[in-house]
């Protein structure tokens, strides 16, 4: 899938039930994987995961996988990705960052560049606050797994 897709995470051996539910509620192009299925991103479609799947334990935005080996790099790629689609100016922001294998192996700075990028594809301030404070802020998940980023909207 080219561009923002969604994840249904569910608890290990139900994805193929789940893939079934989400089947049912006609979200489009899904494709099963150990801990849940992936469909196309739509808002409509995000609205009918998150309100109709019983099996679903949460309902992410991924968006697609990129190569980072630098810094500048990241912070440059992460800043192409559609974030004004989900995040506004002045909006409260929890990034937690994870990295395994990677060269970029300092998830401070990880998250910094992150905020740093979300910044300048919406074009306004974003306010970054820790987990312990996030109640009612967006999440974003960004793991680095060798050098390859993923980045989850929750």
């Amino acid at each position: 899938m080219s561009g923002p897709s969604l994840f249904l995470a569910c608890s290990p051996g139900l994805s193929s039930l789940l893939r079934q539910e989400a089947q049912e509620l006609e979200l489009k192009e899904l494709v099963e994987s150990e801990l849940g299925v992936h469909a196309r991103f739509s808002w409509d479609a995000m609205f009918r995961a998150s309100l109709g799947l019983h099996l679903a334990s949460r309902v992410d935005i991924c968006m697609p996988e990129f190569q980072a080996r630098r810094f500048d790099e990241l912070r440059k790629k992460v800043s192409r990705q559609p974030w004004s689609r989900f995040i506004e100016s002045g909006q409260r922001v929890c990034i937690r960052s994870k990295s395994n294998k990677s060269r970029l192996m300092h998830t401070g700075a990880v998250t910094q560049r992150v905020h740093e990028a979300i910044q300048d594809a919406v074009g306004g301030r974003v306010e970054l606050v820790k987990p312990a404070e996030a109640d009612g802020a967006l999440r974003v998940n960004v793991t680095l797994k060798g050098n390859t980023c993923s980045l989850r909207v929750d």
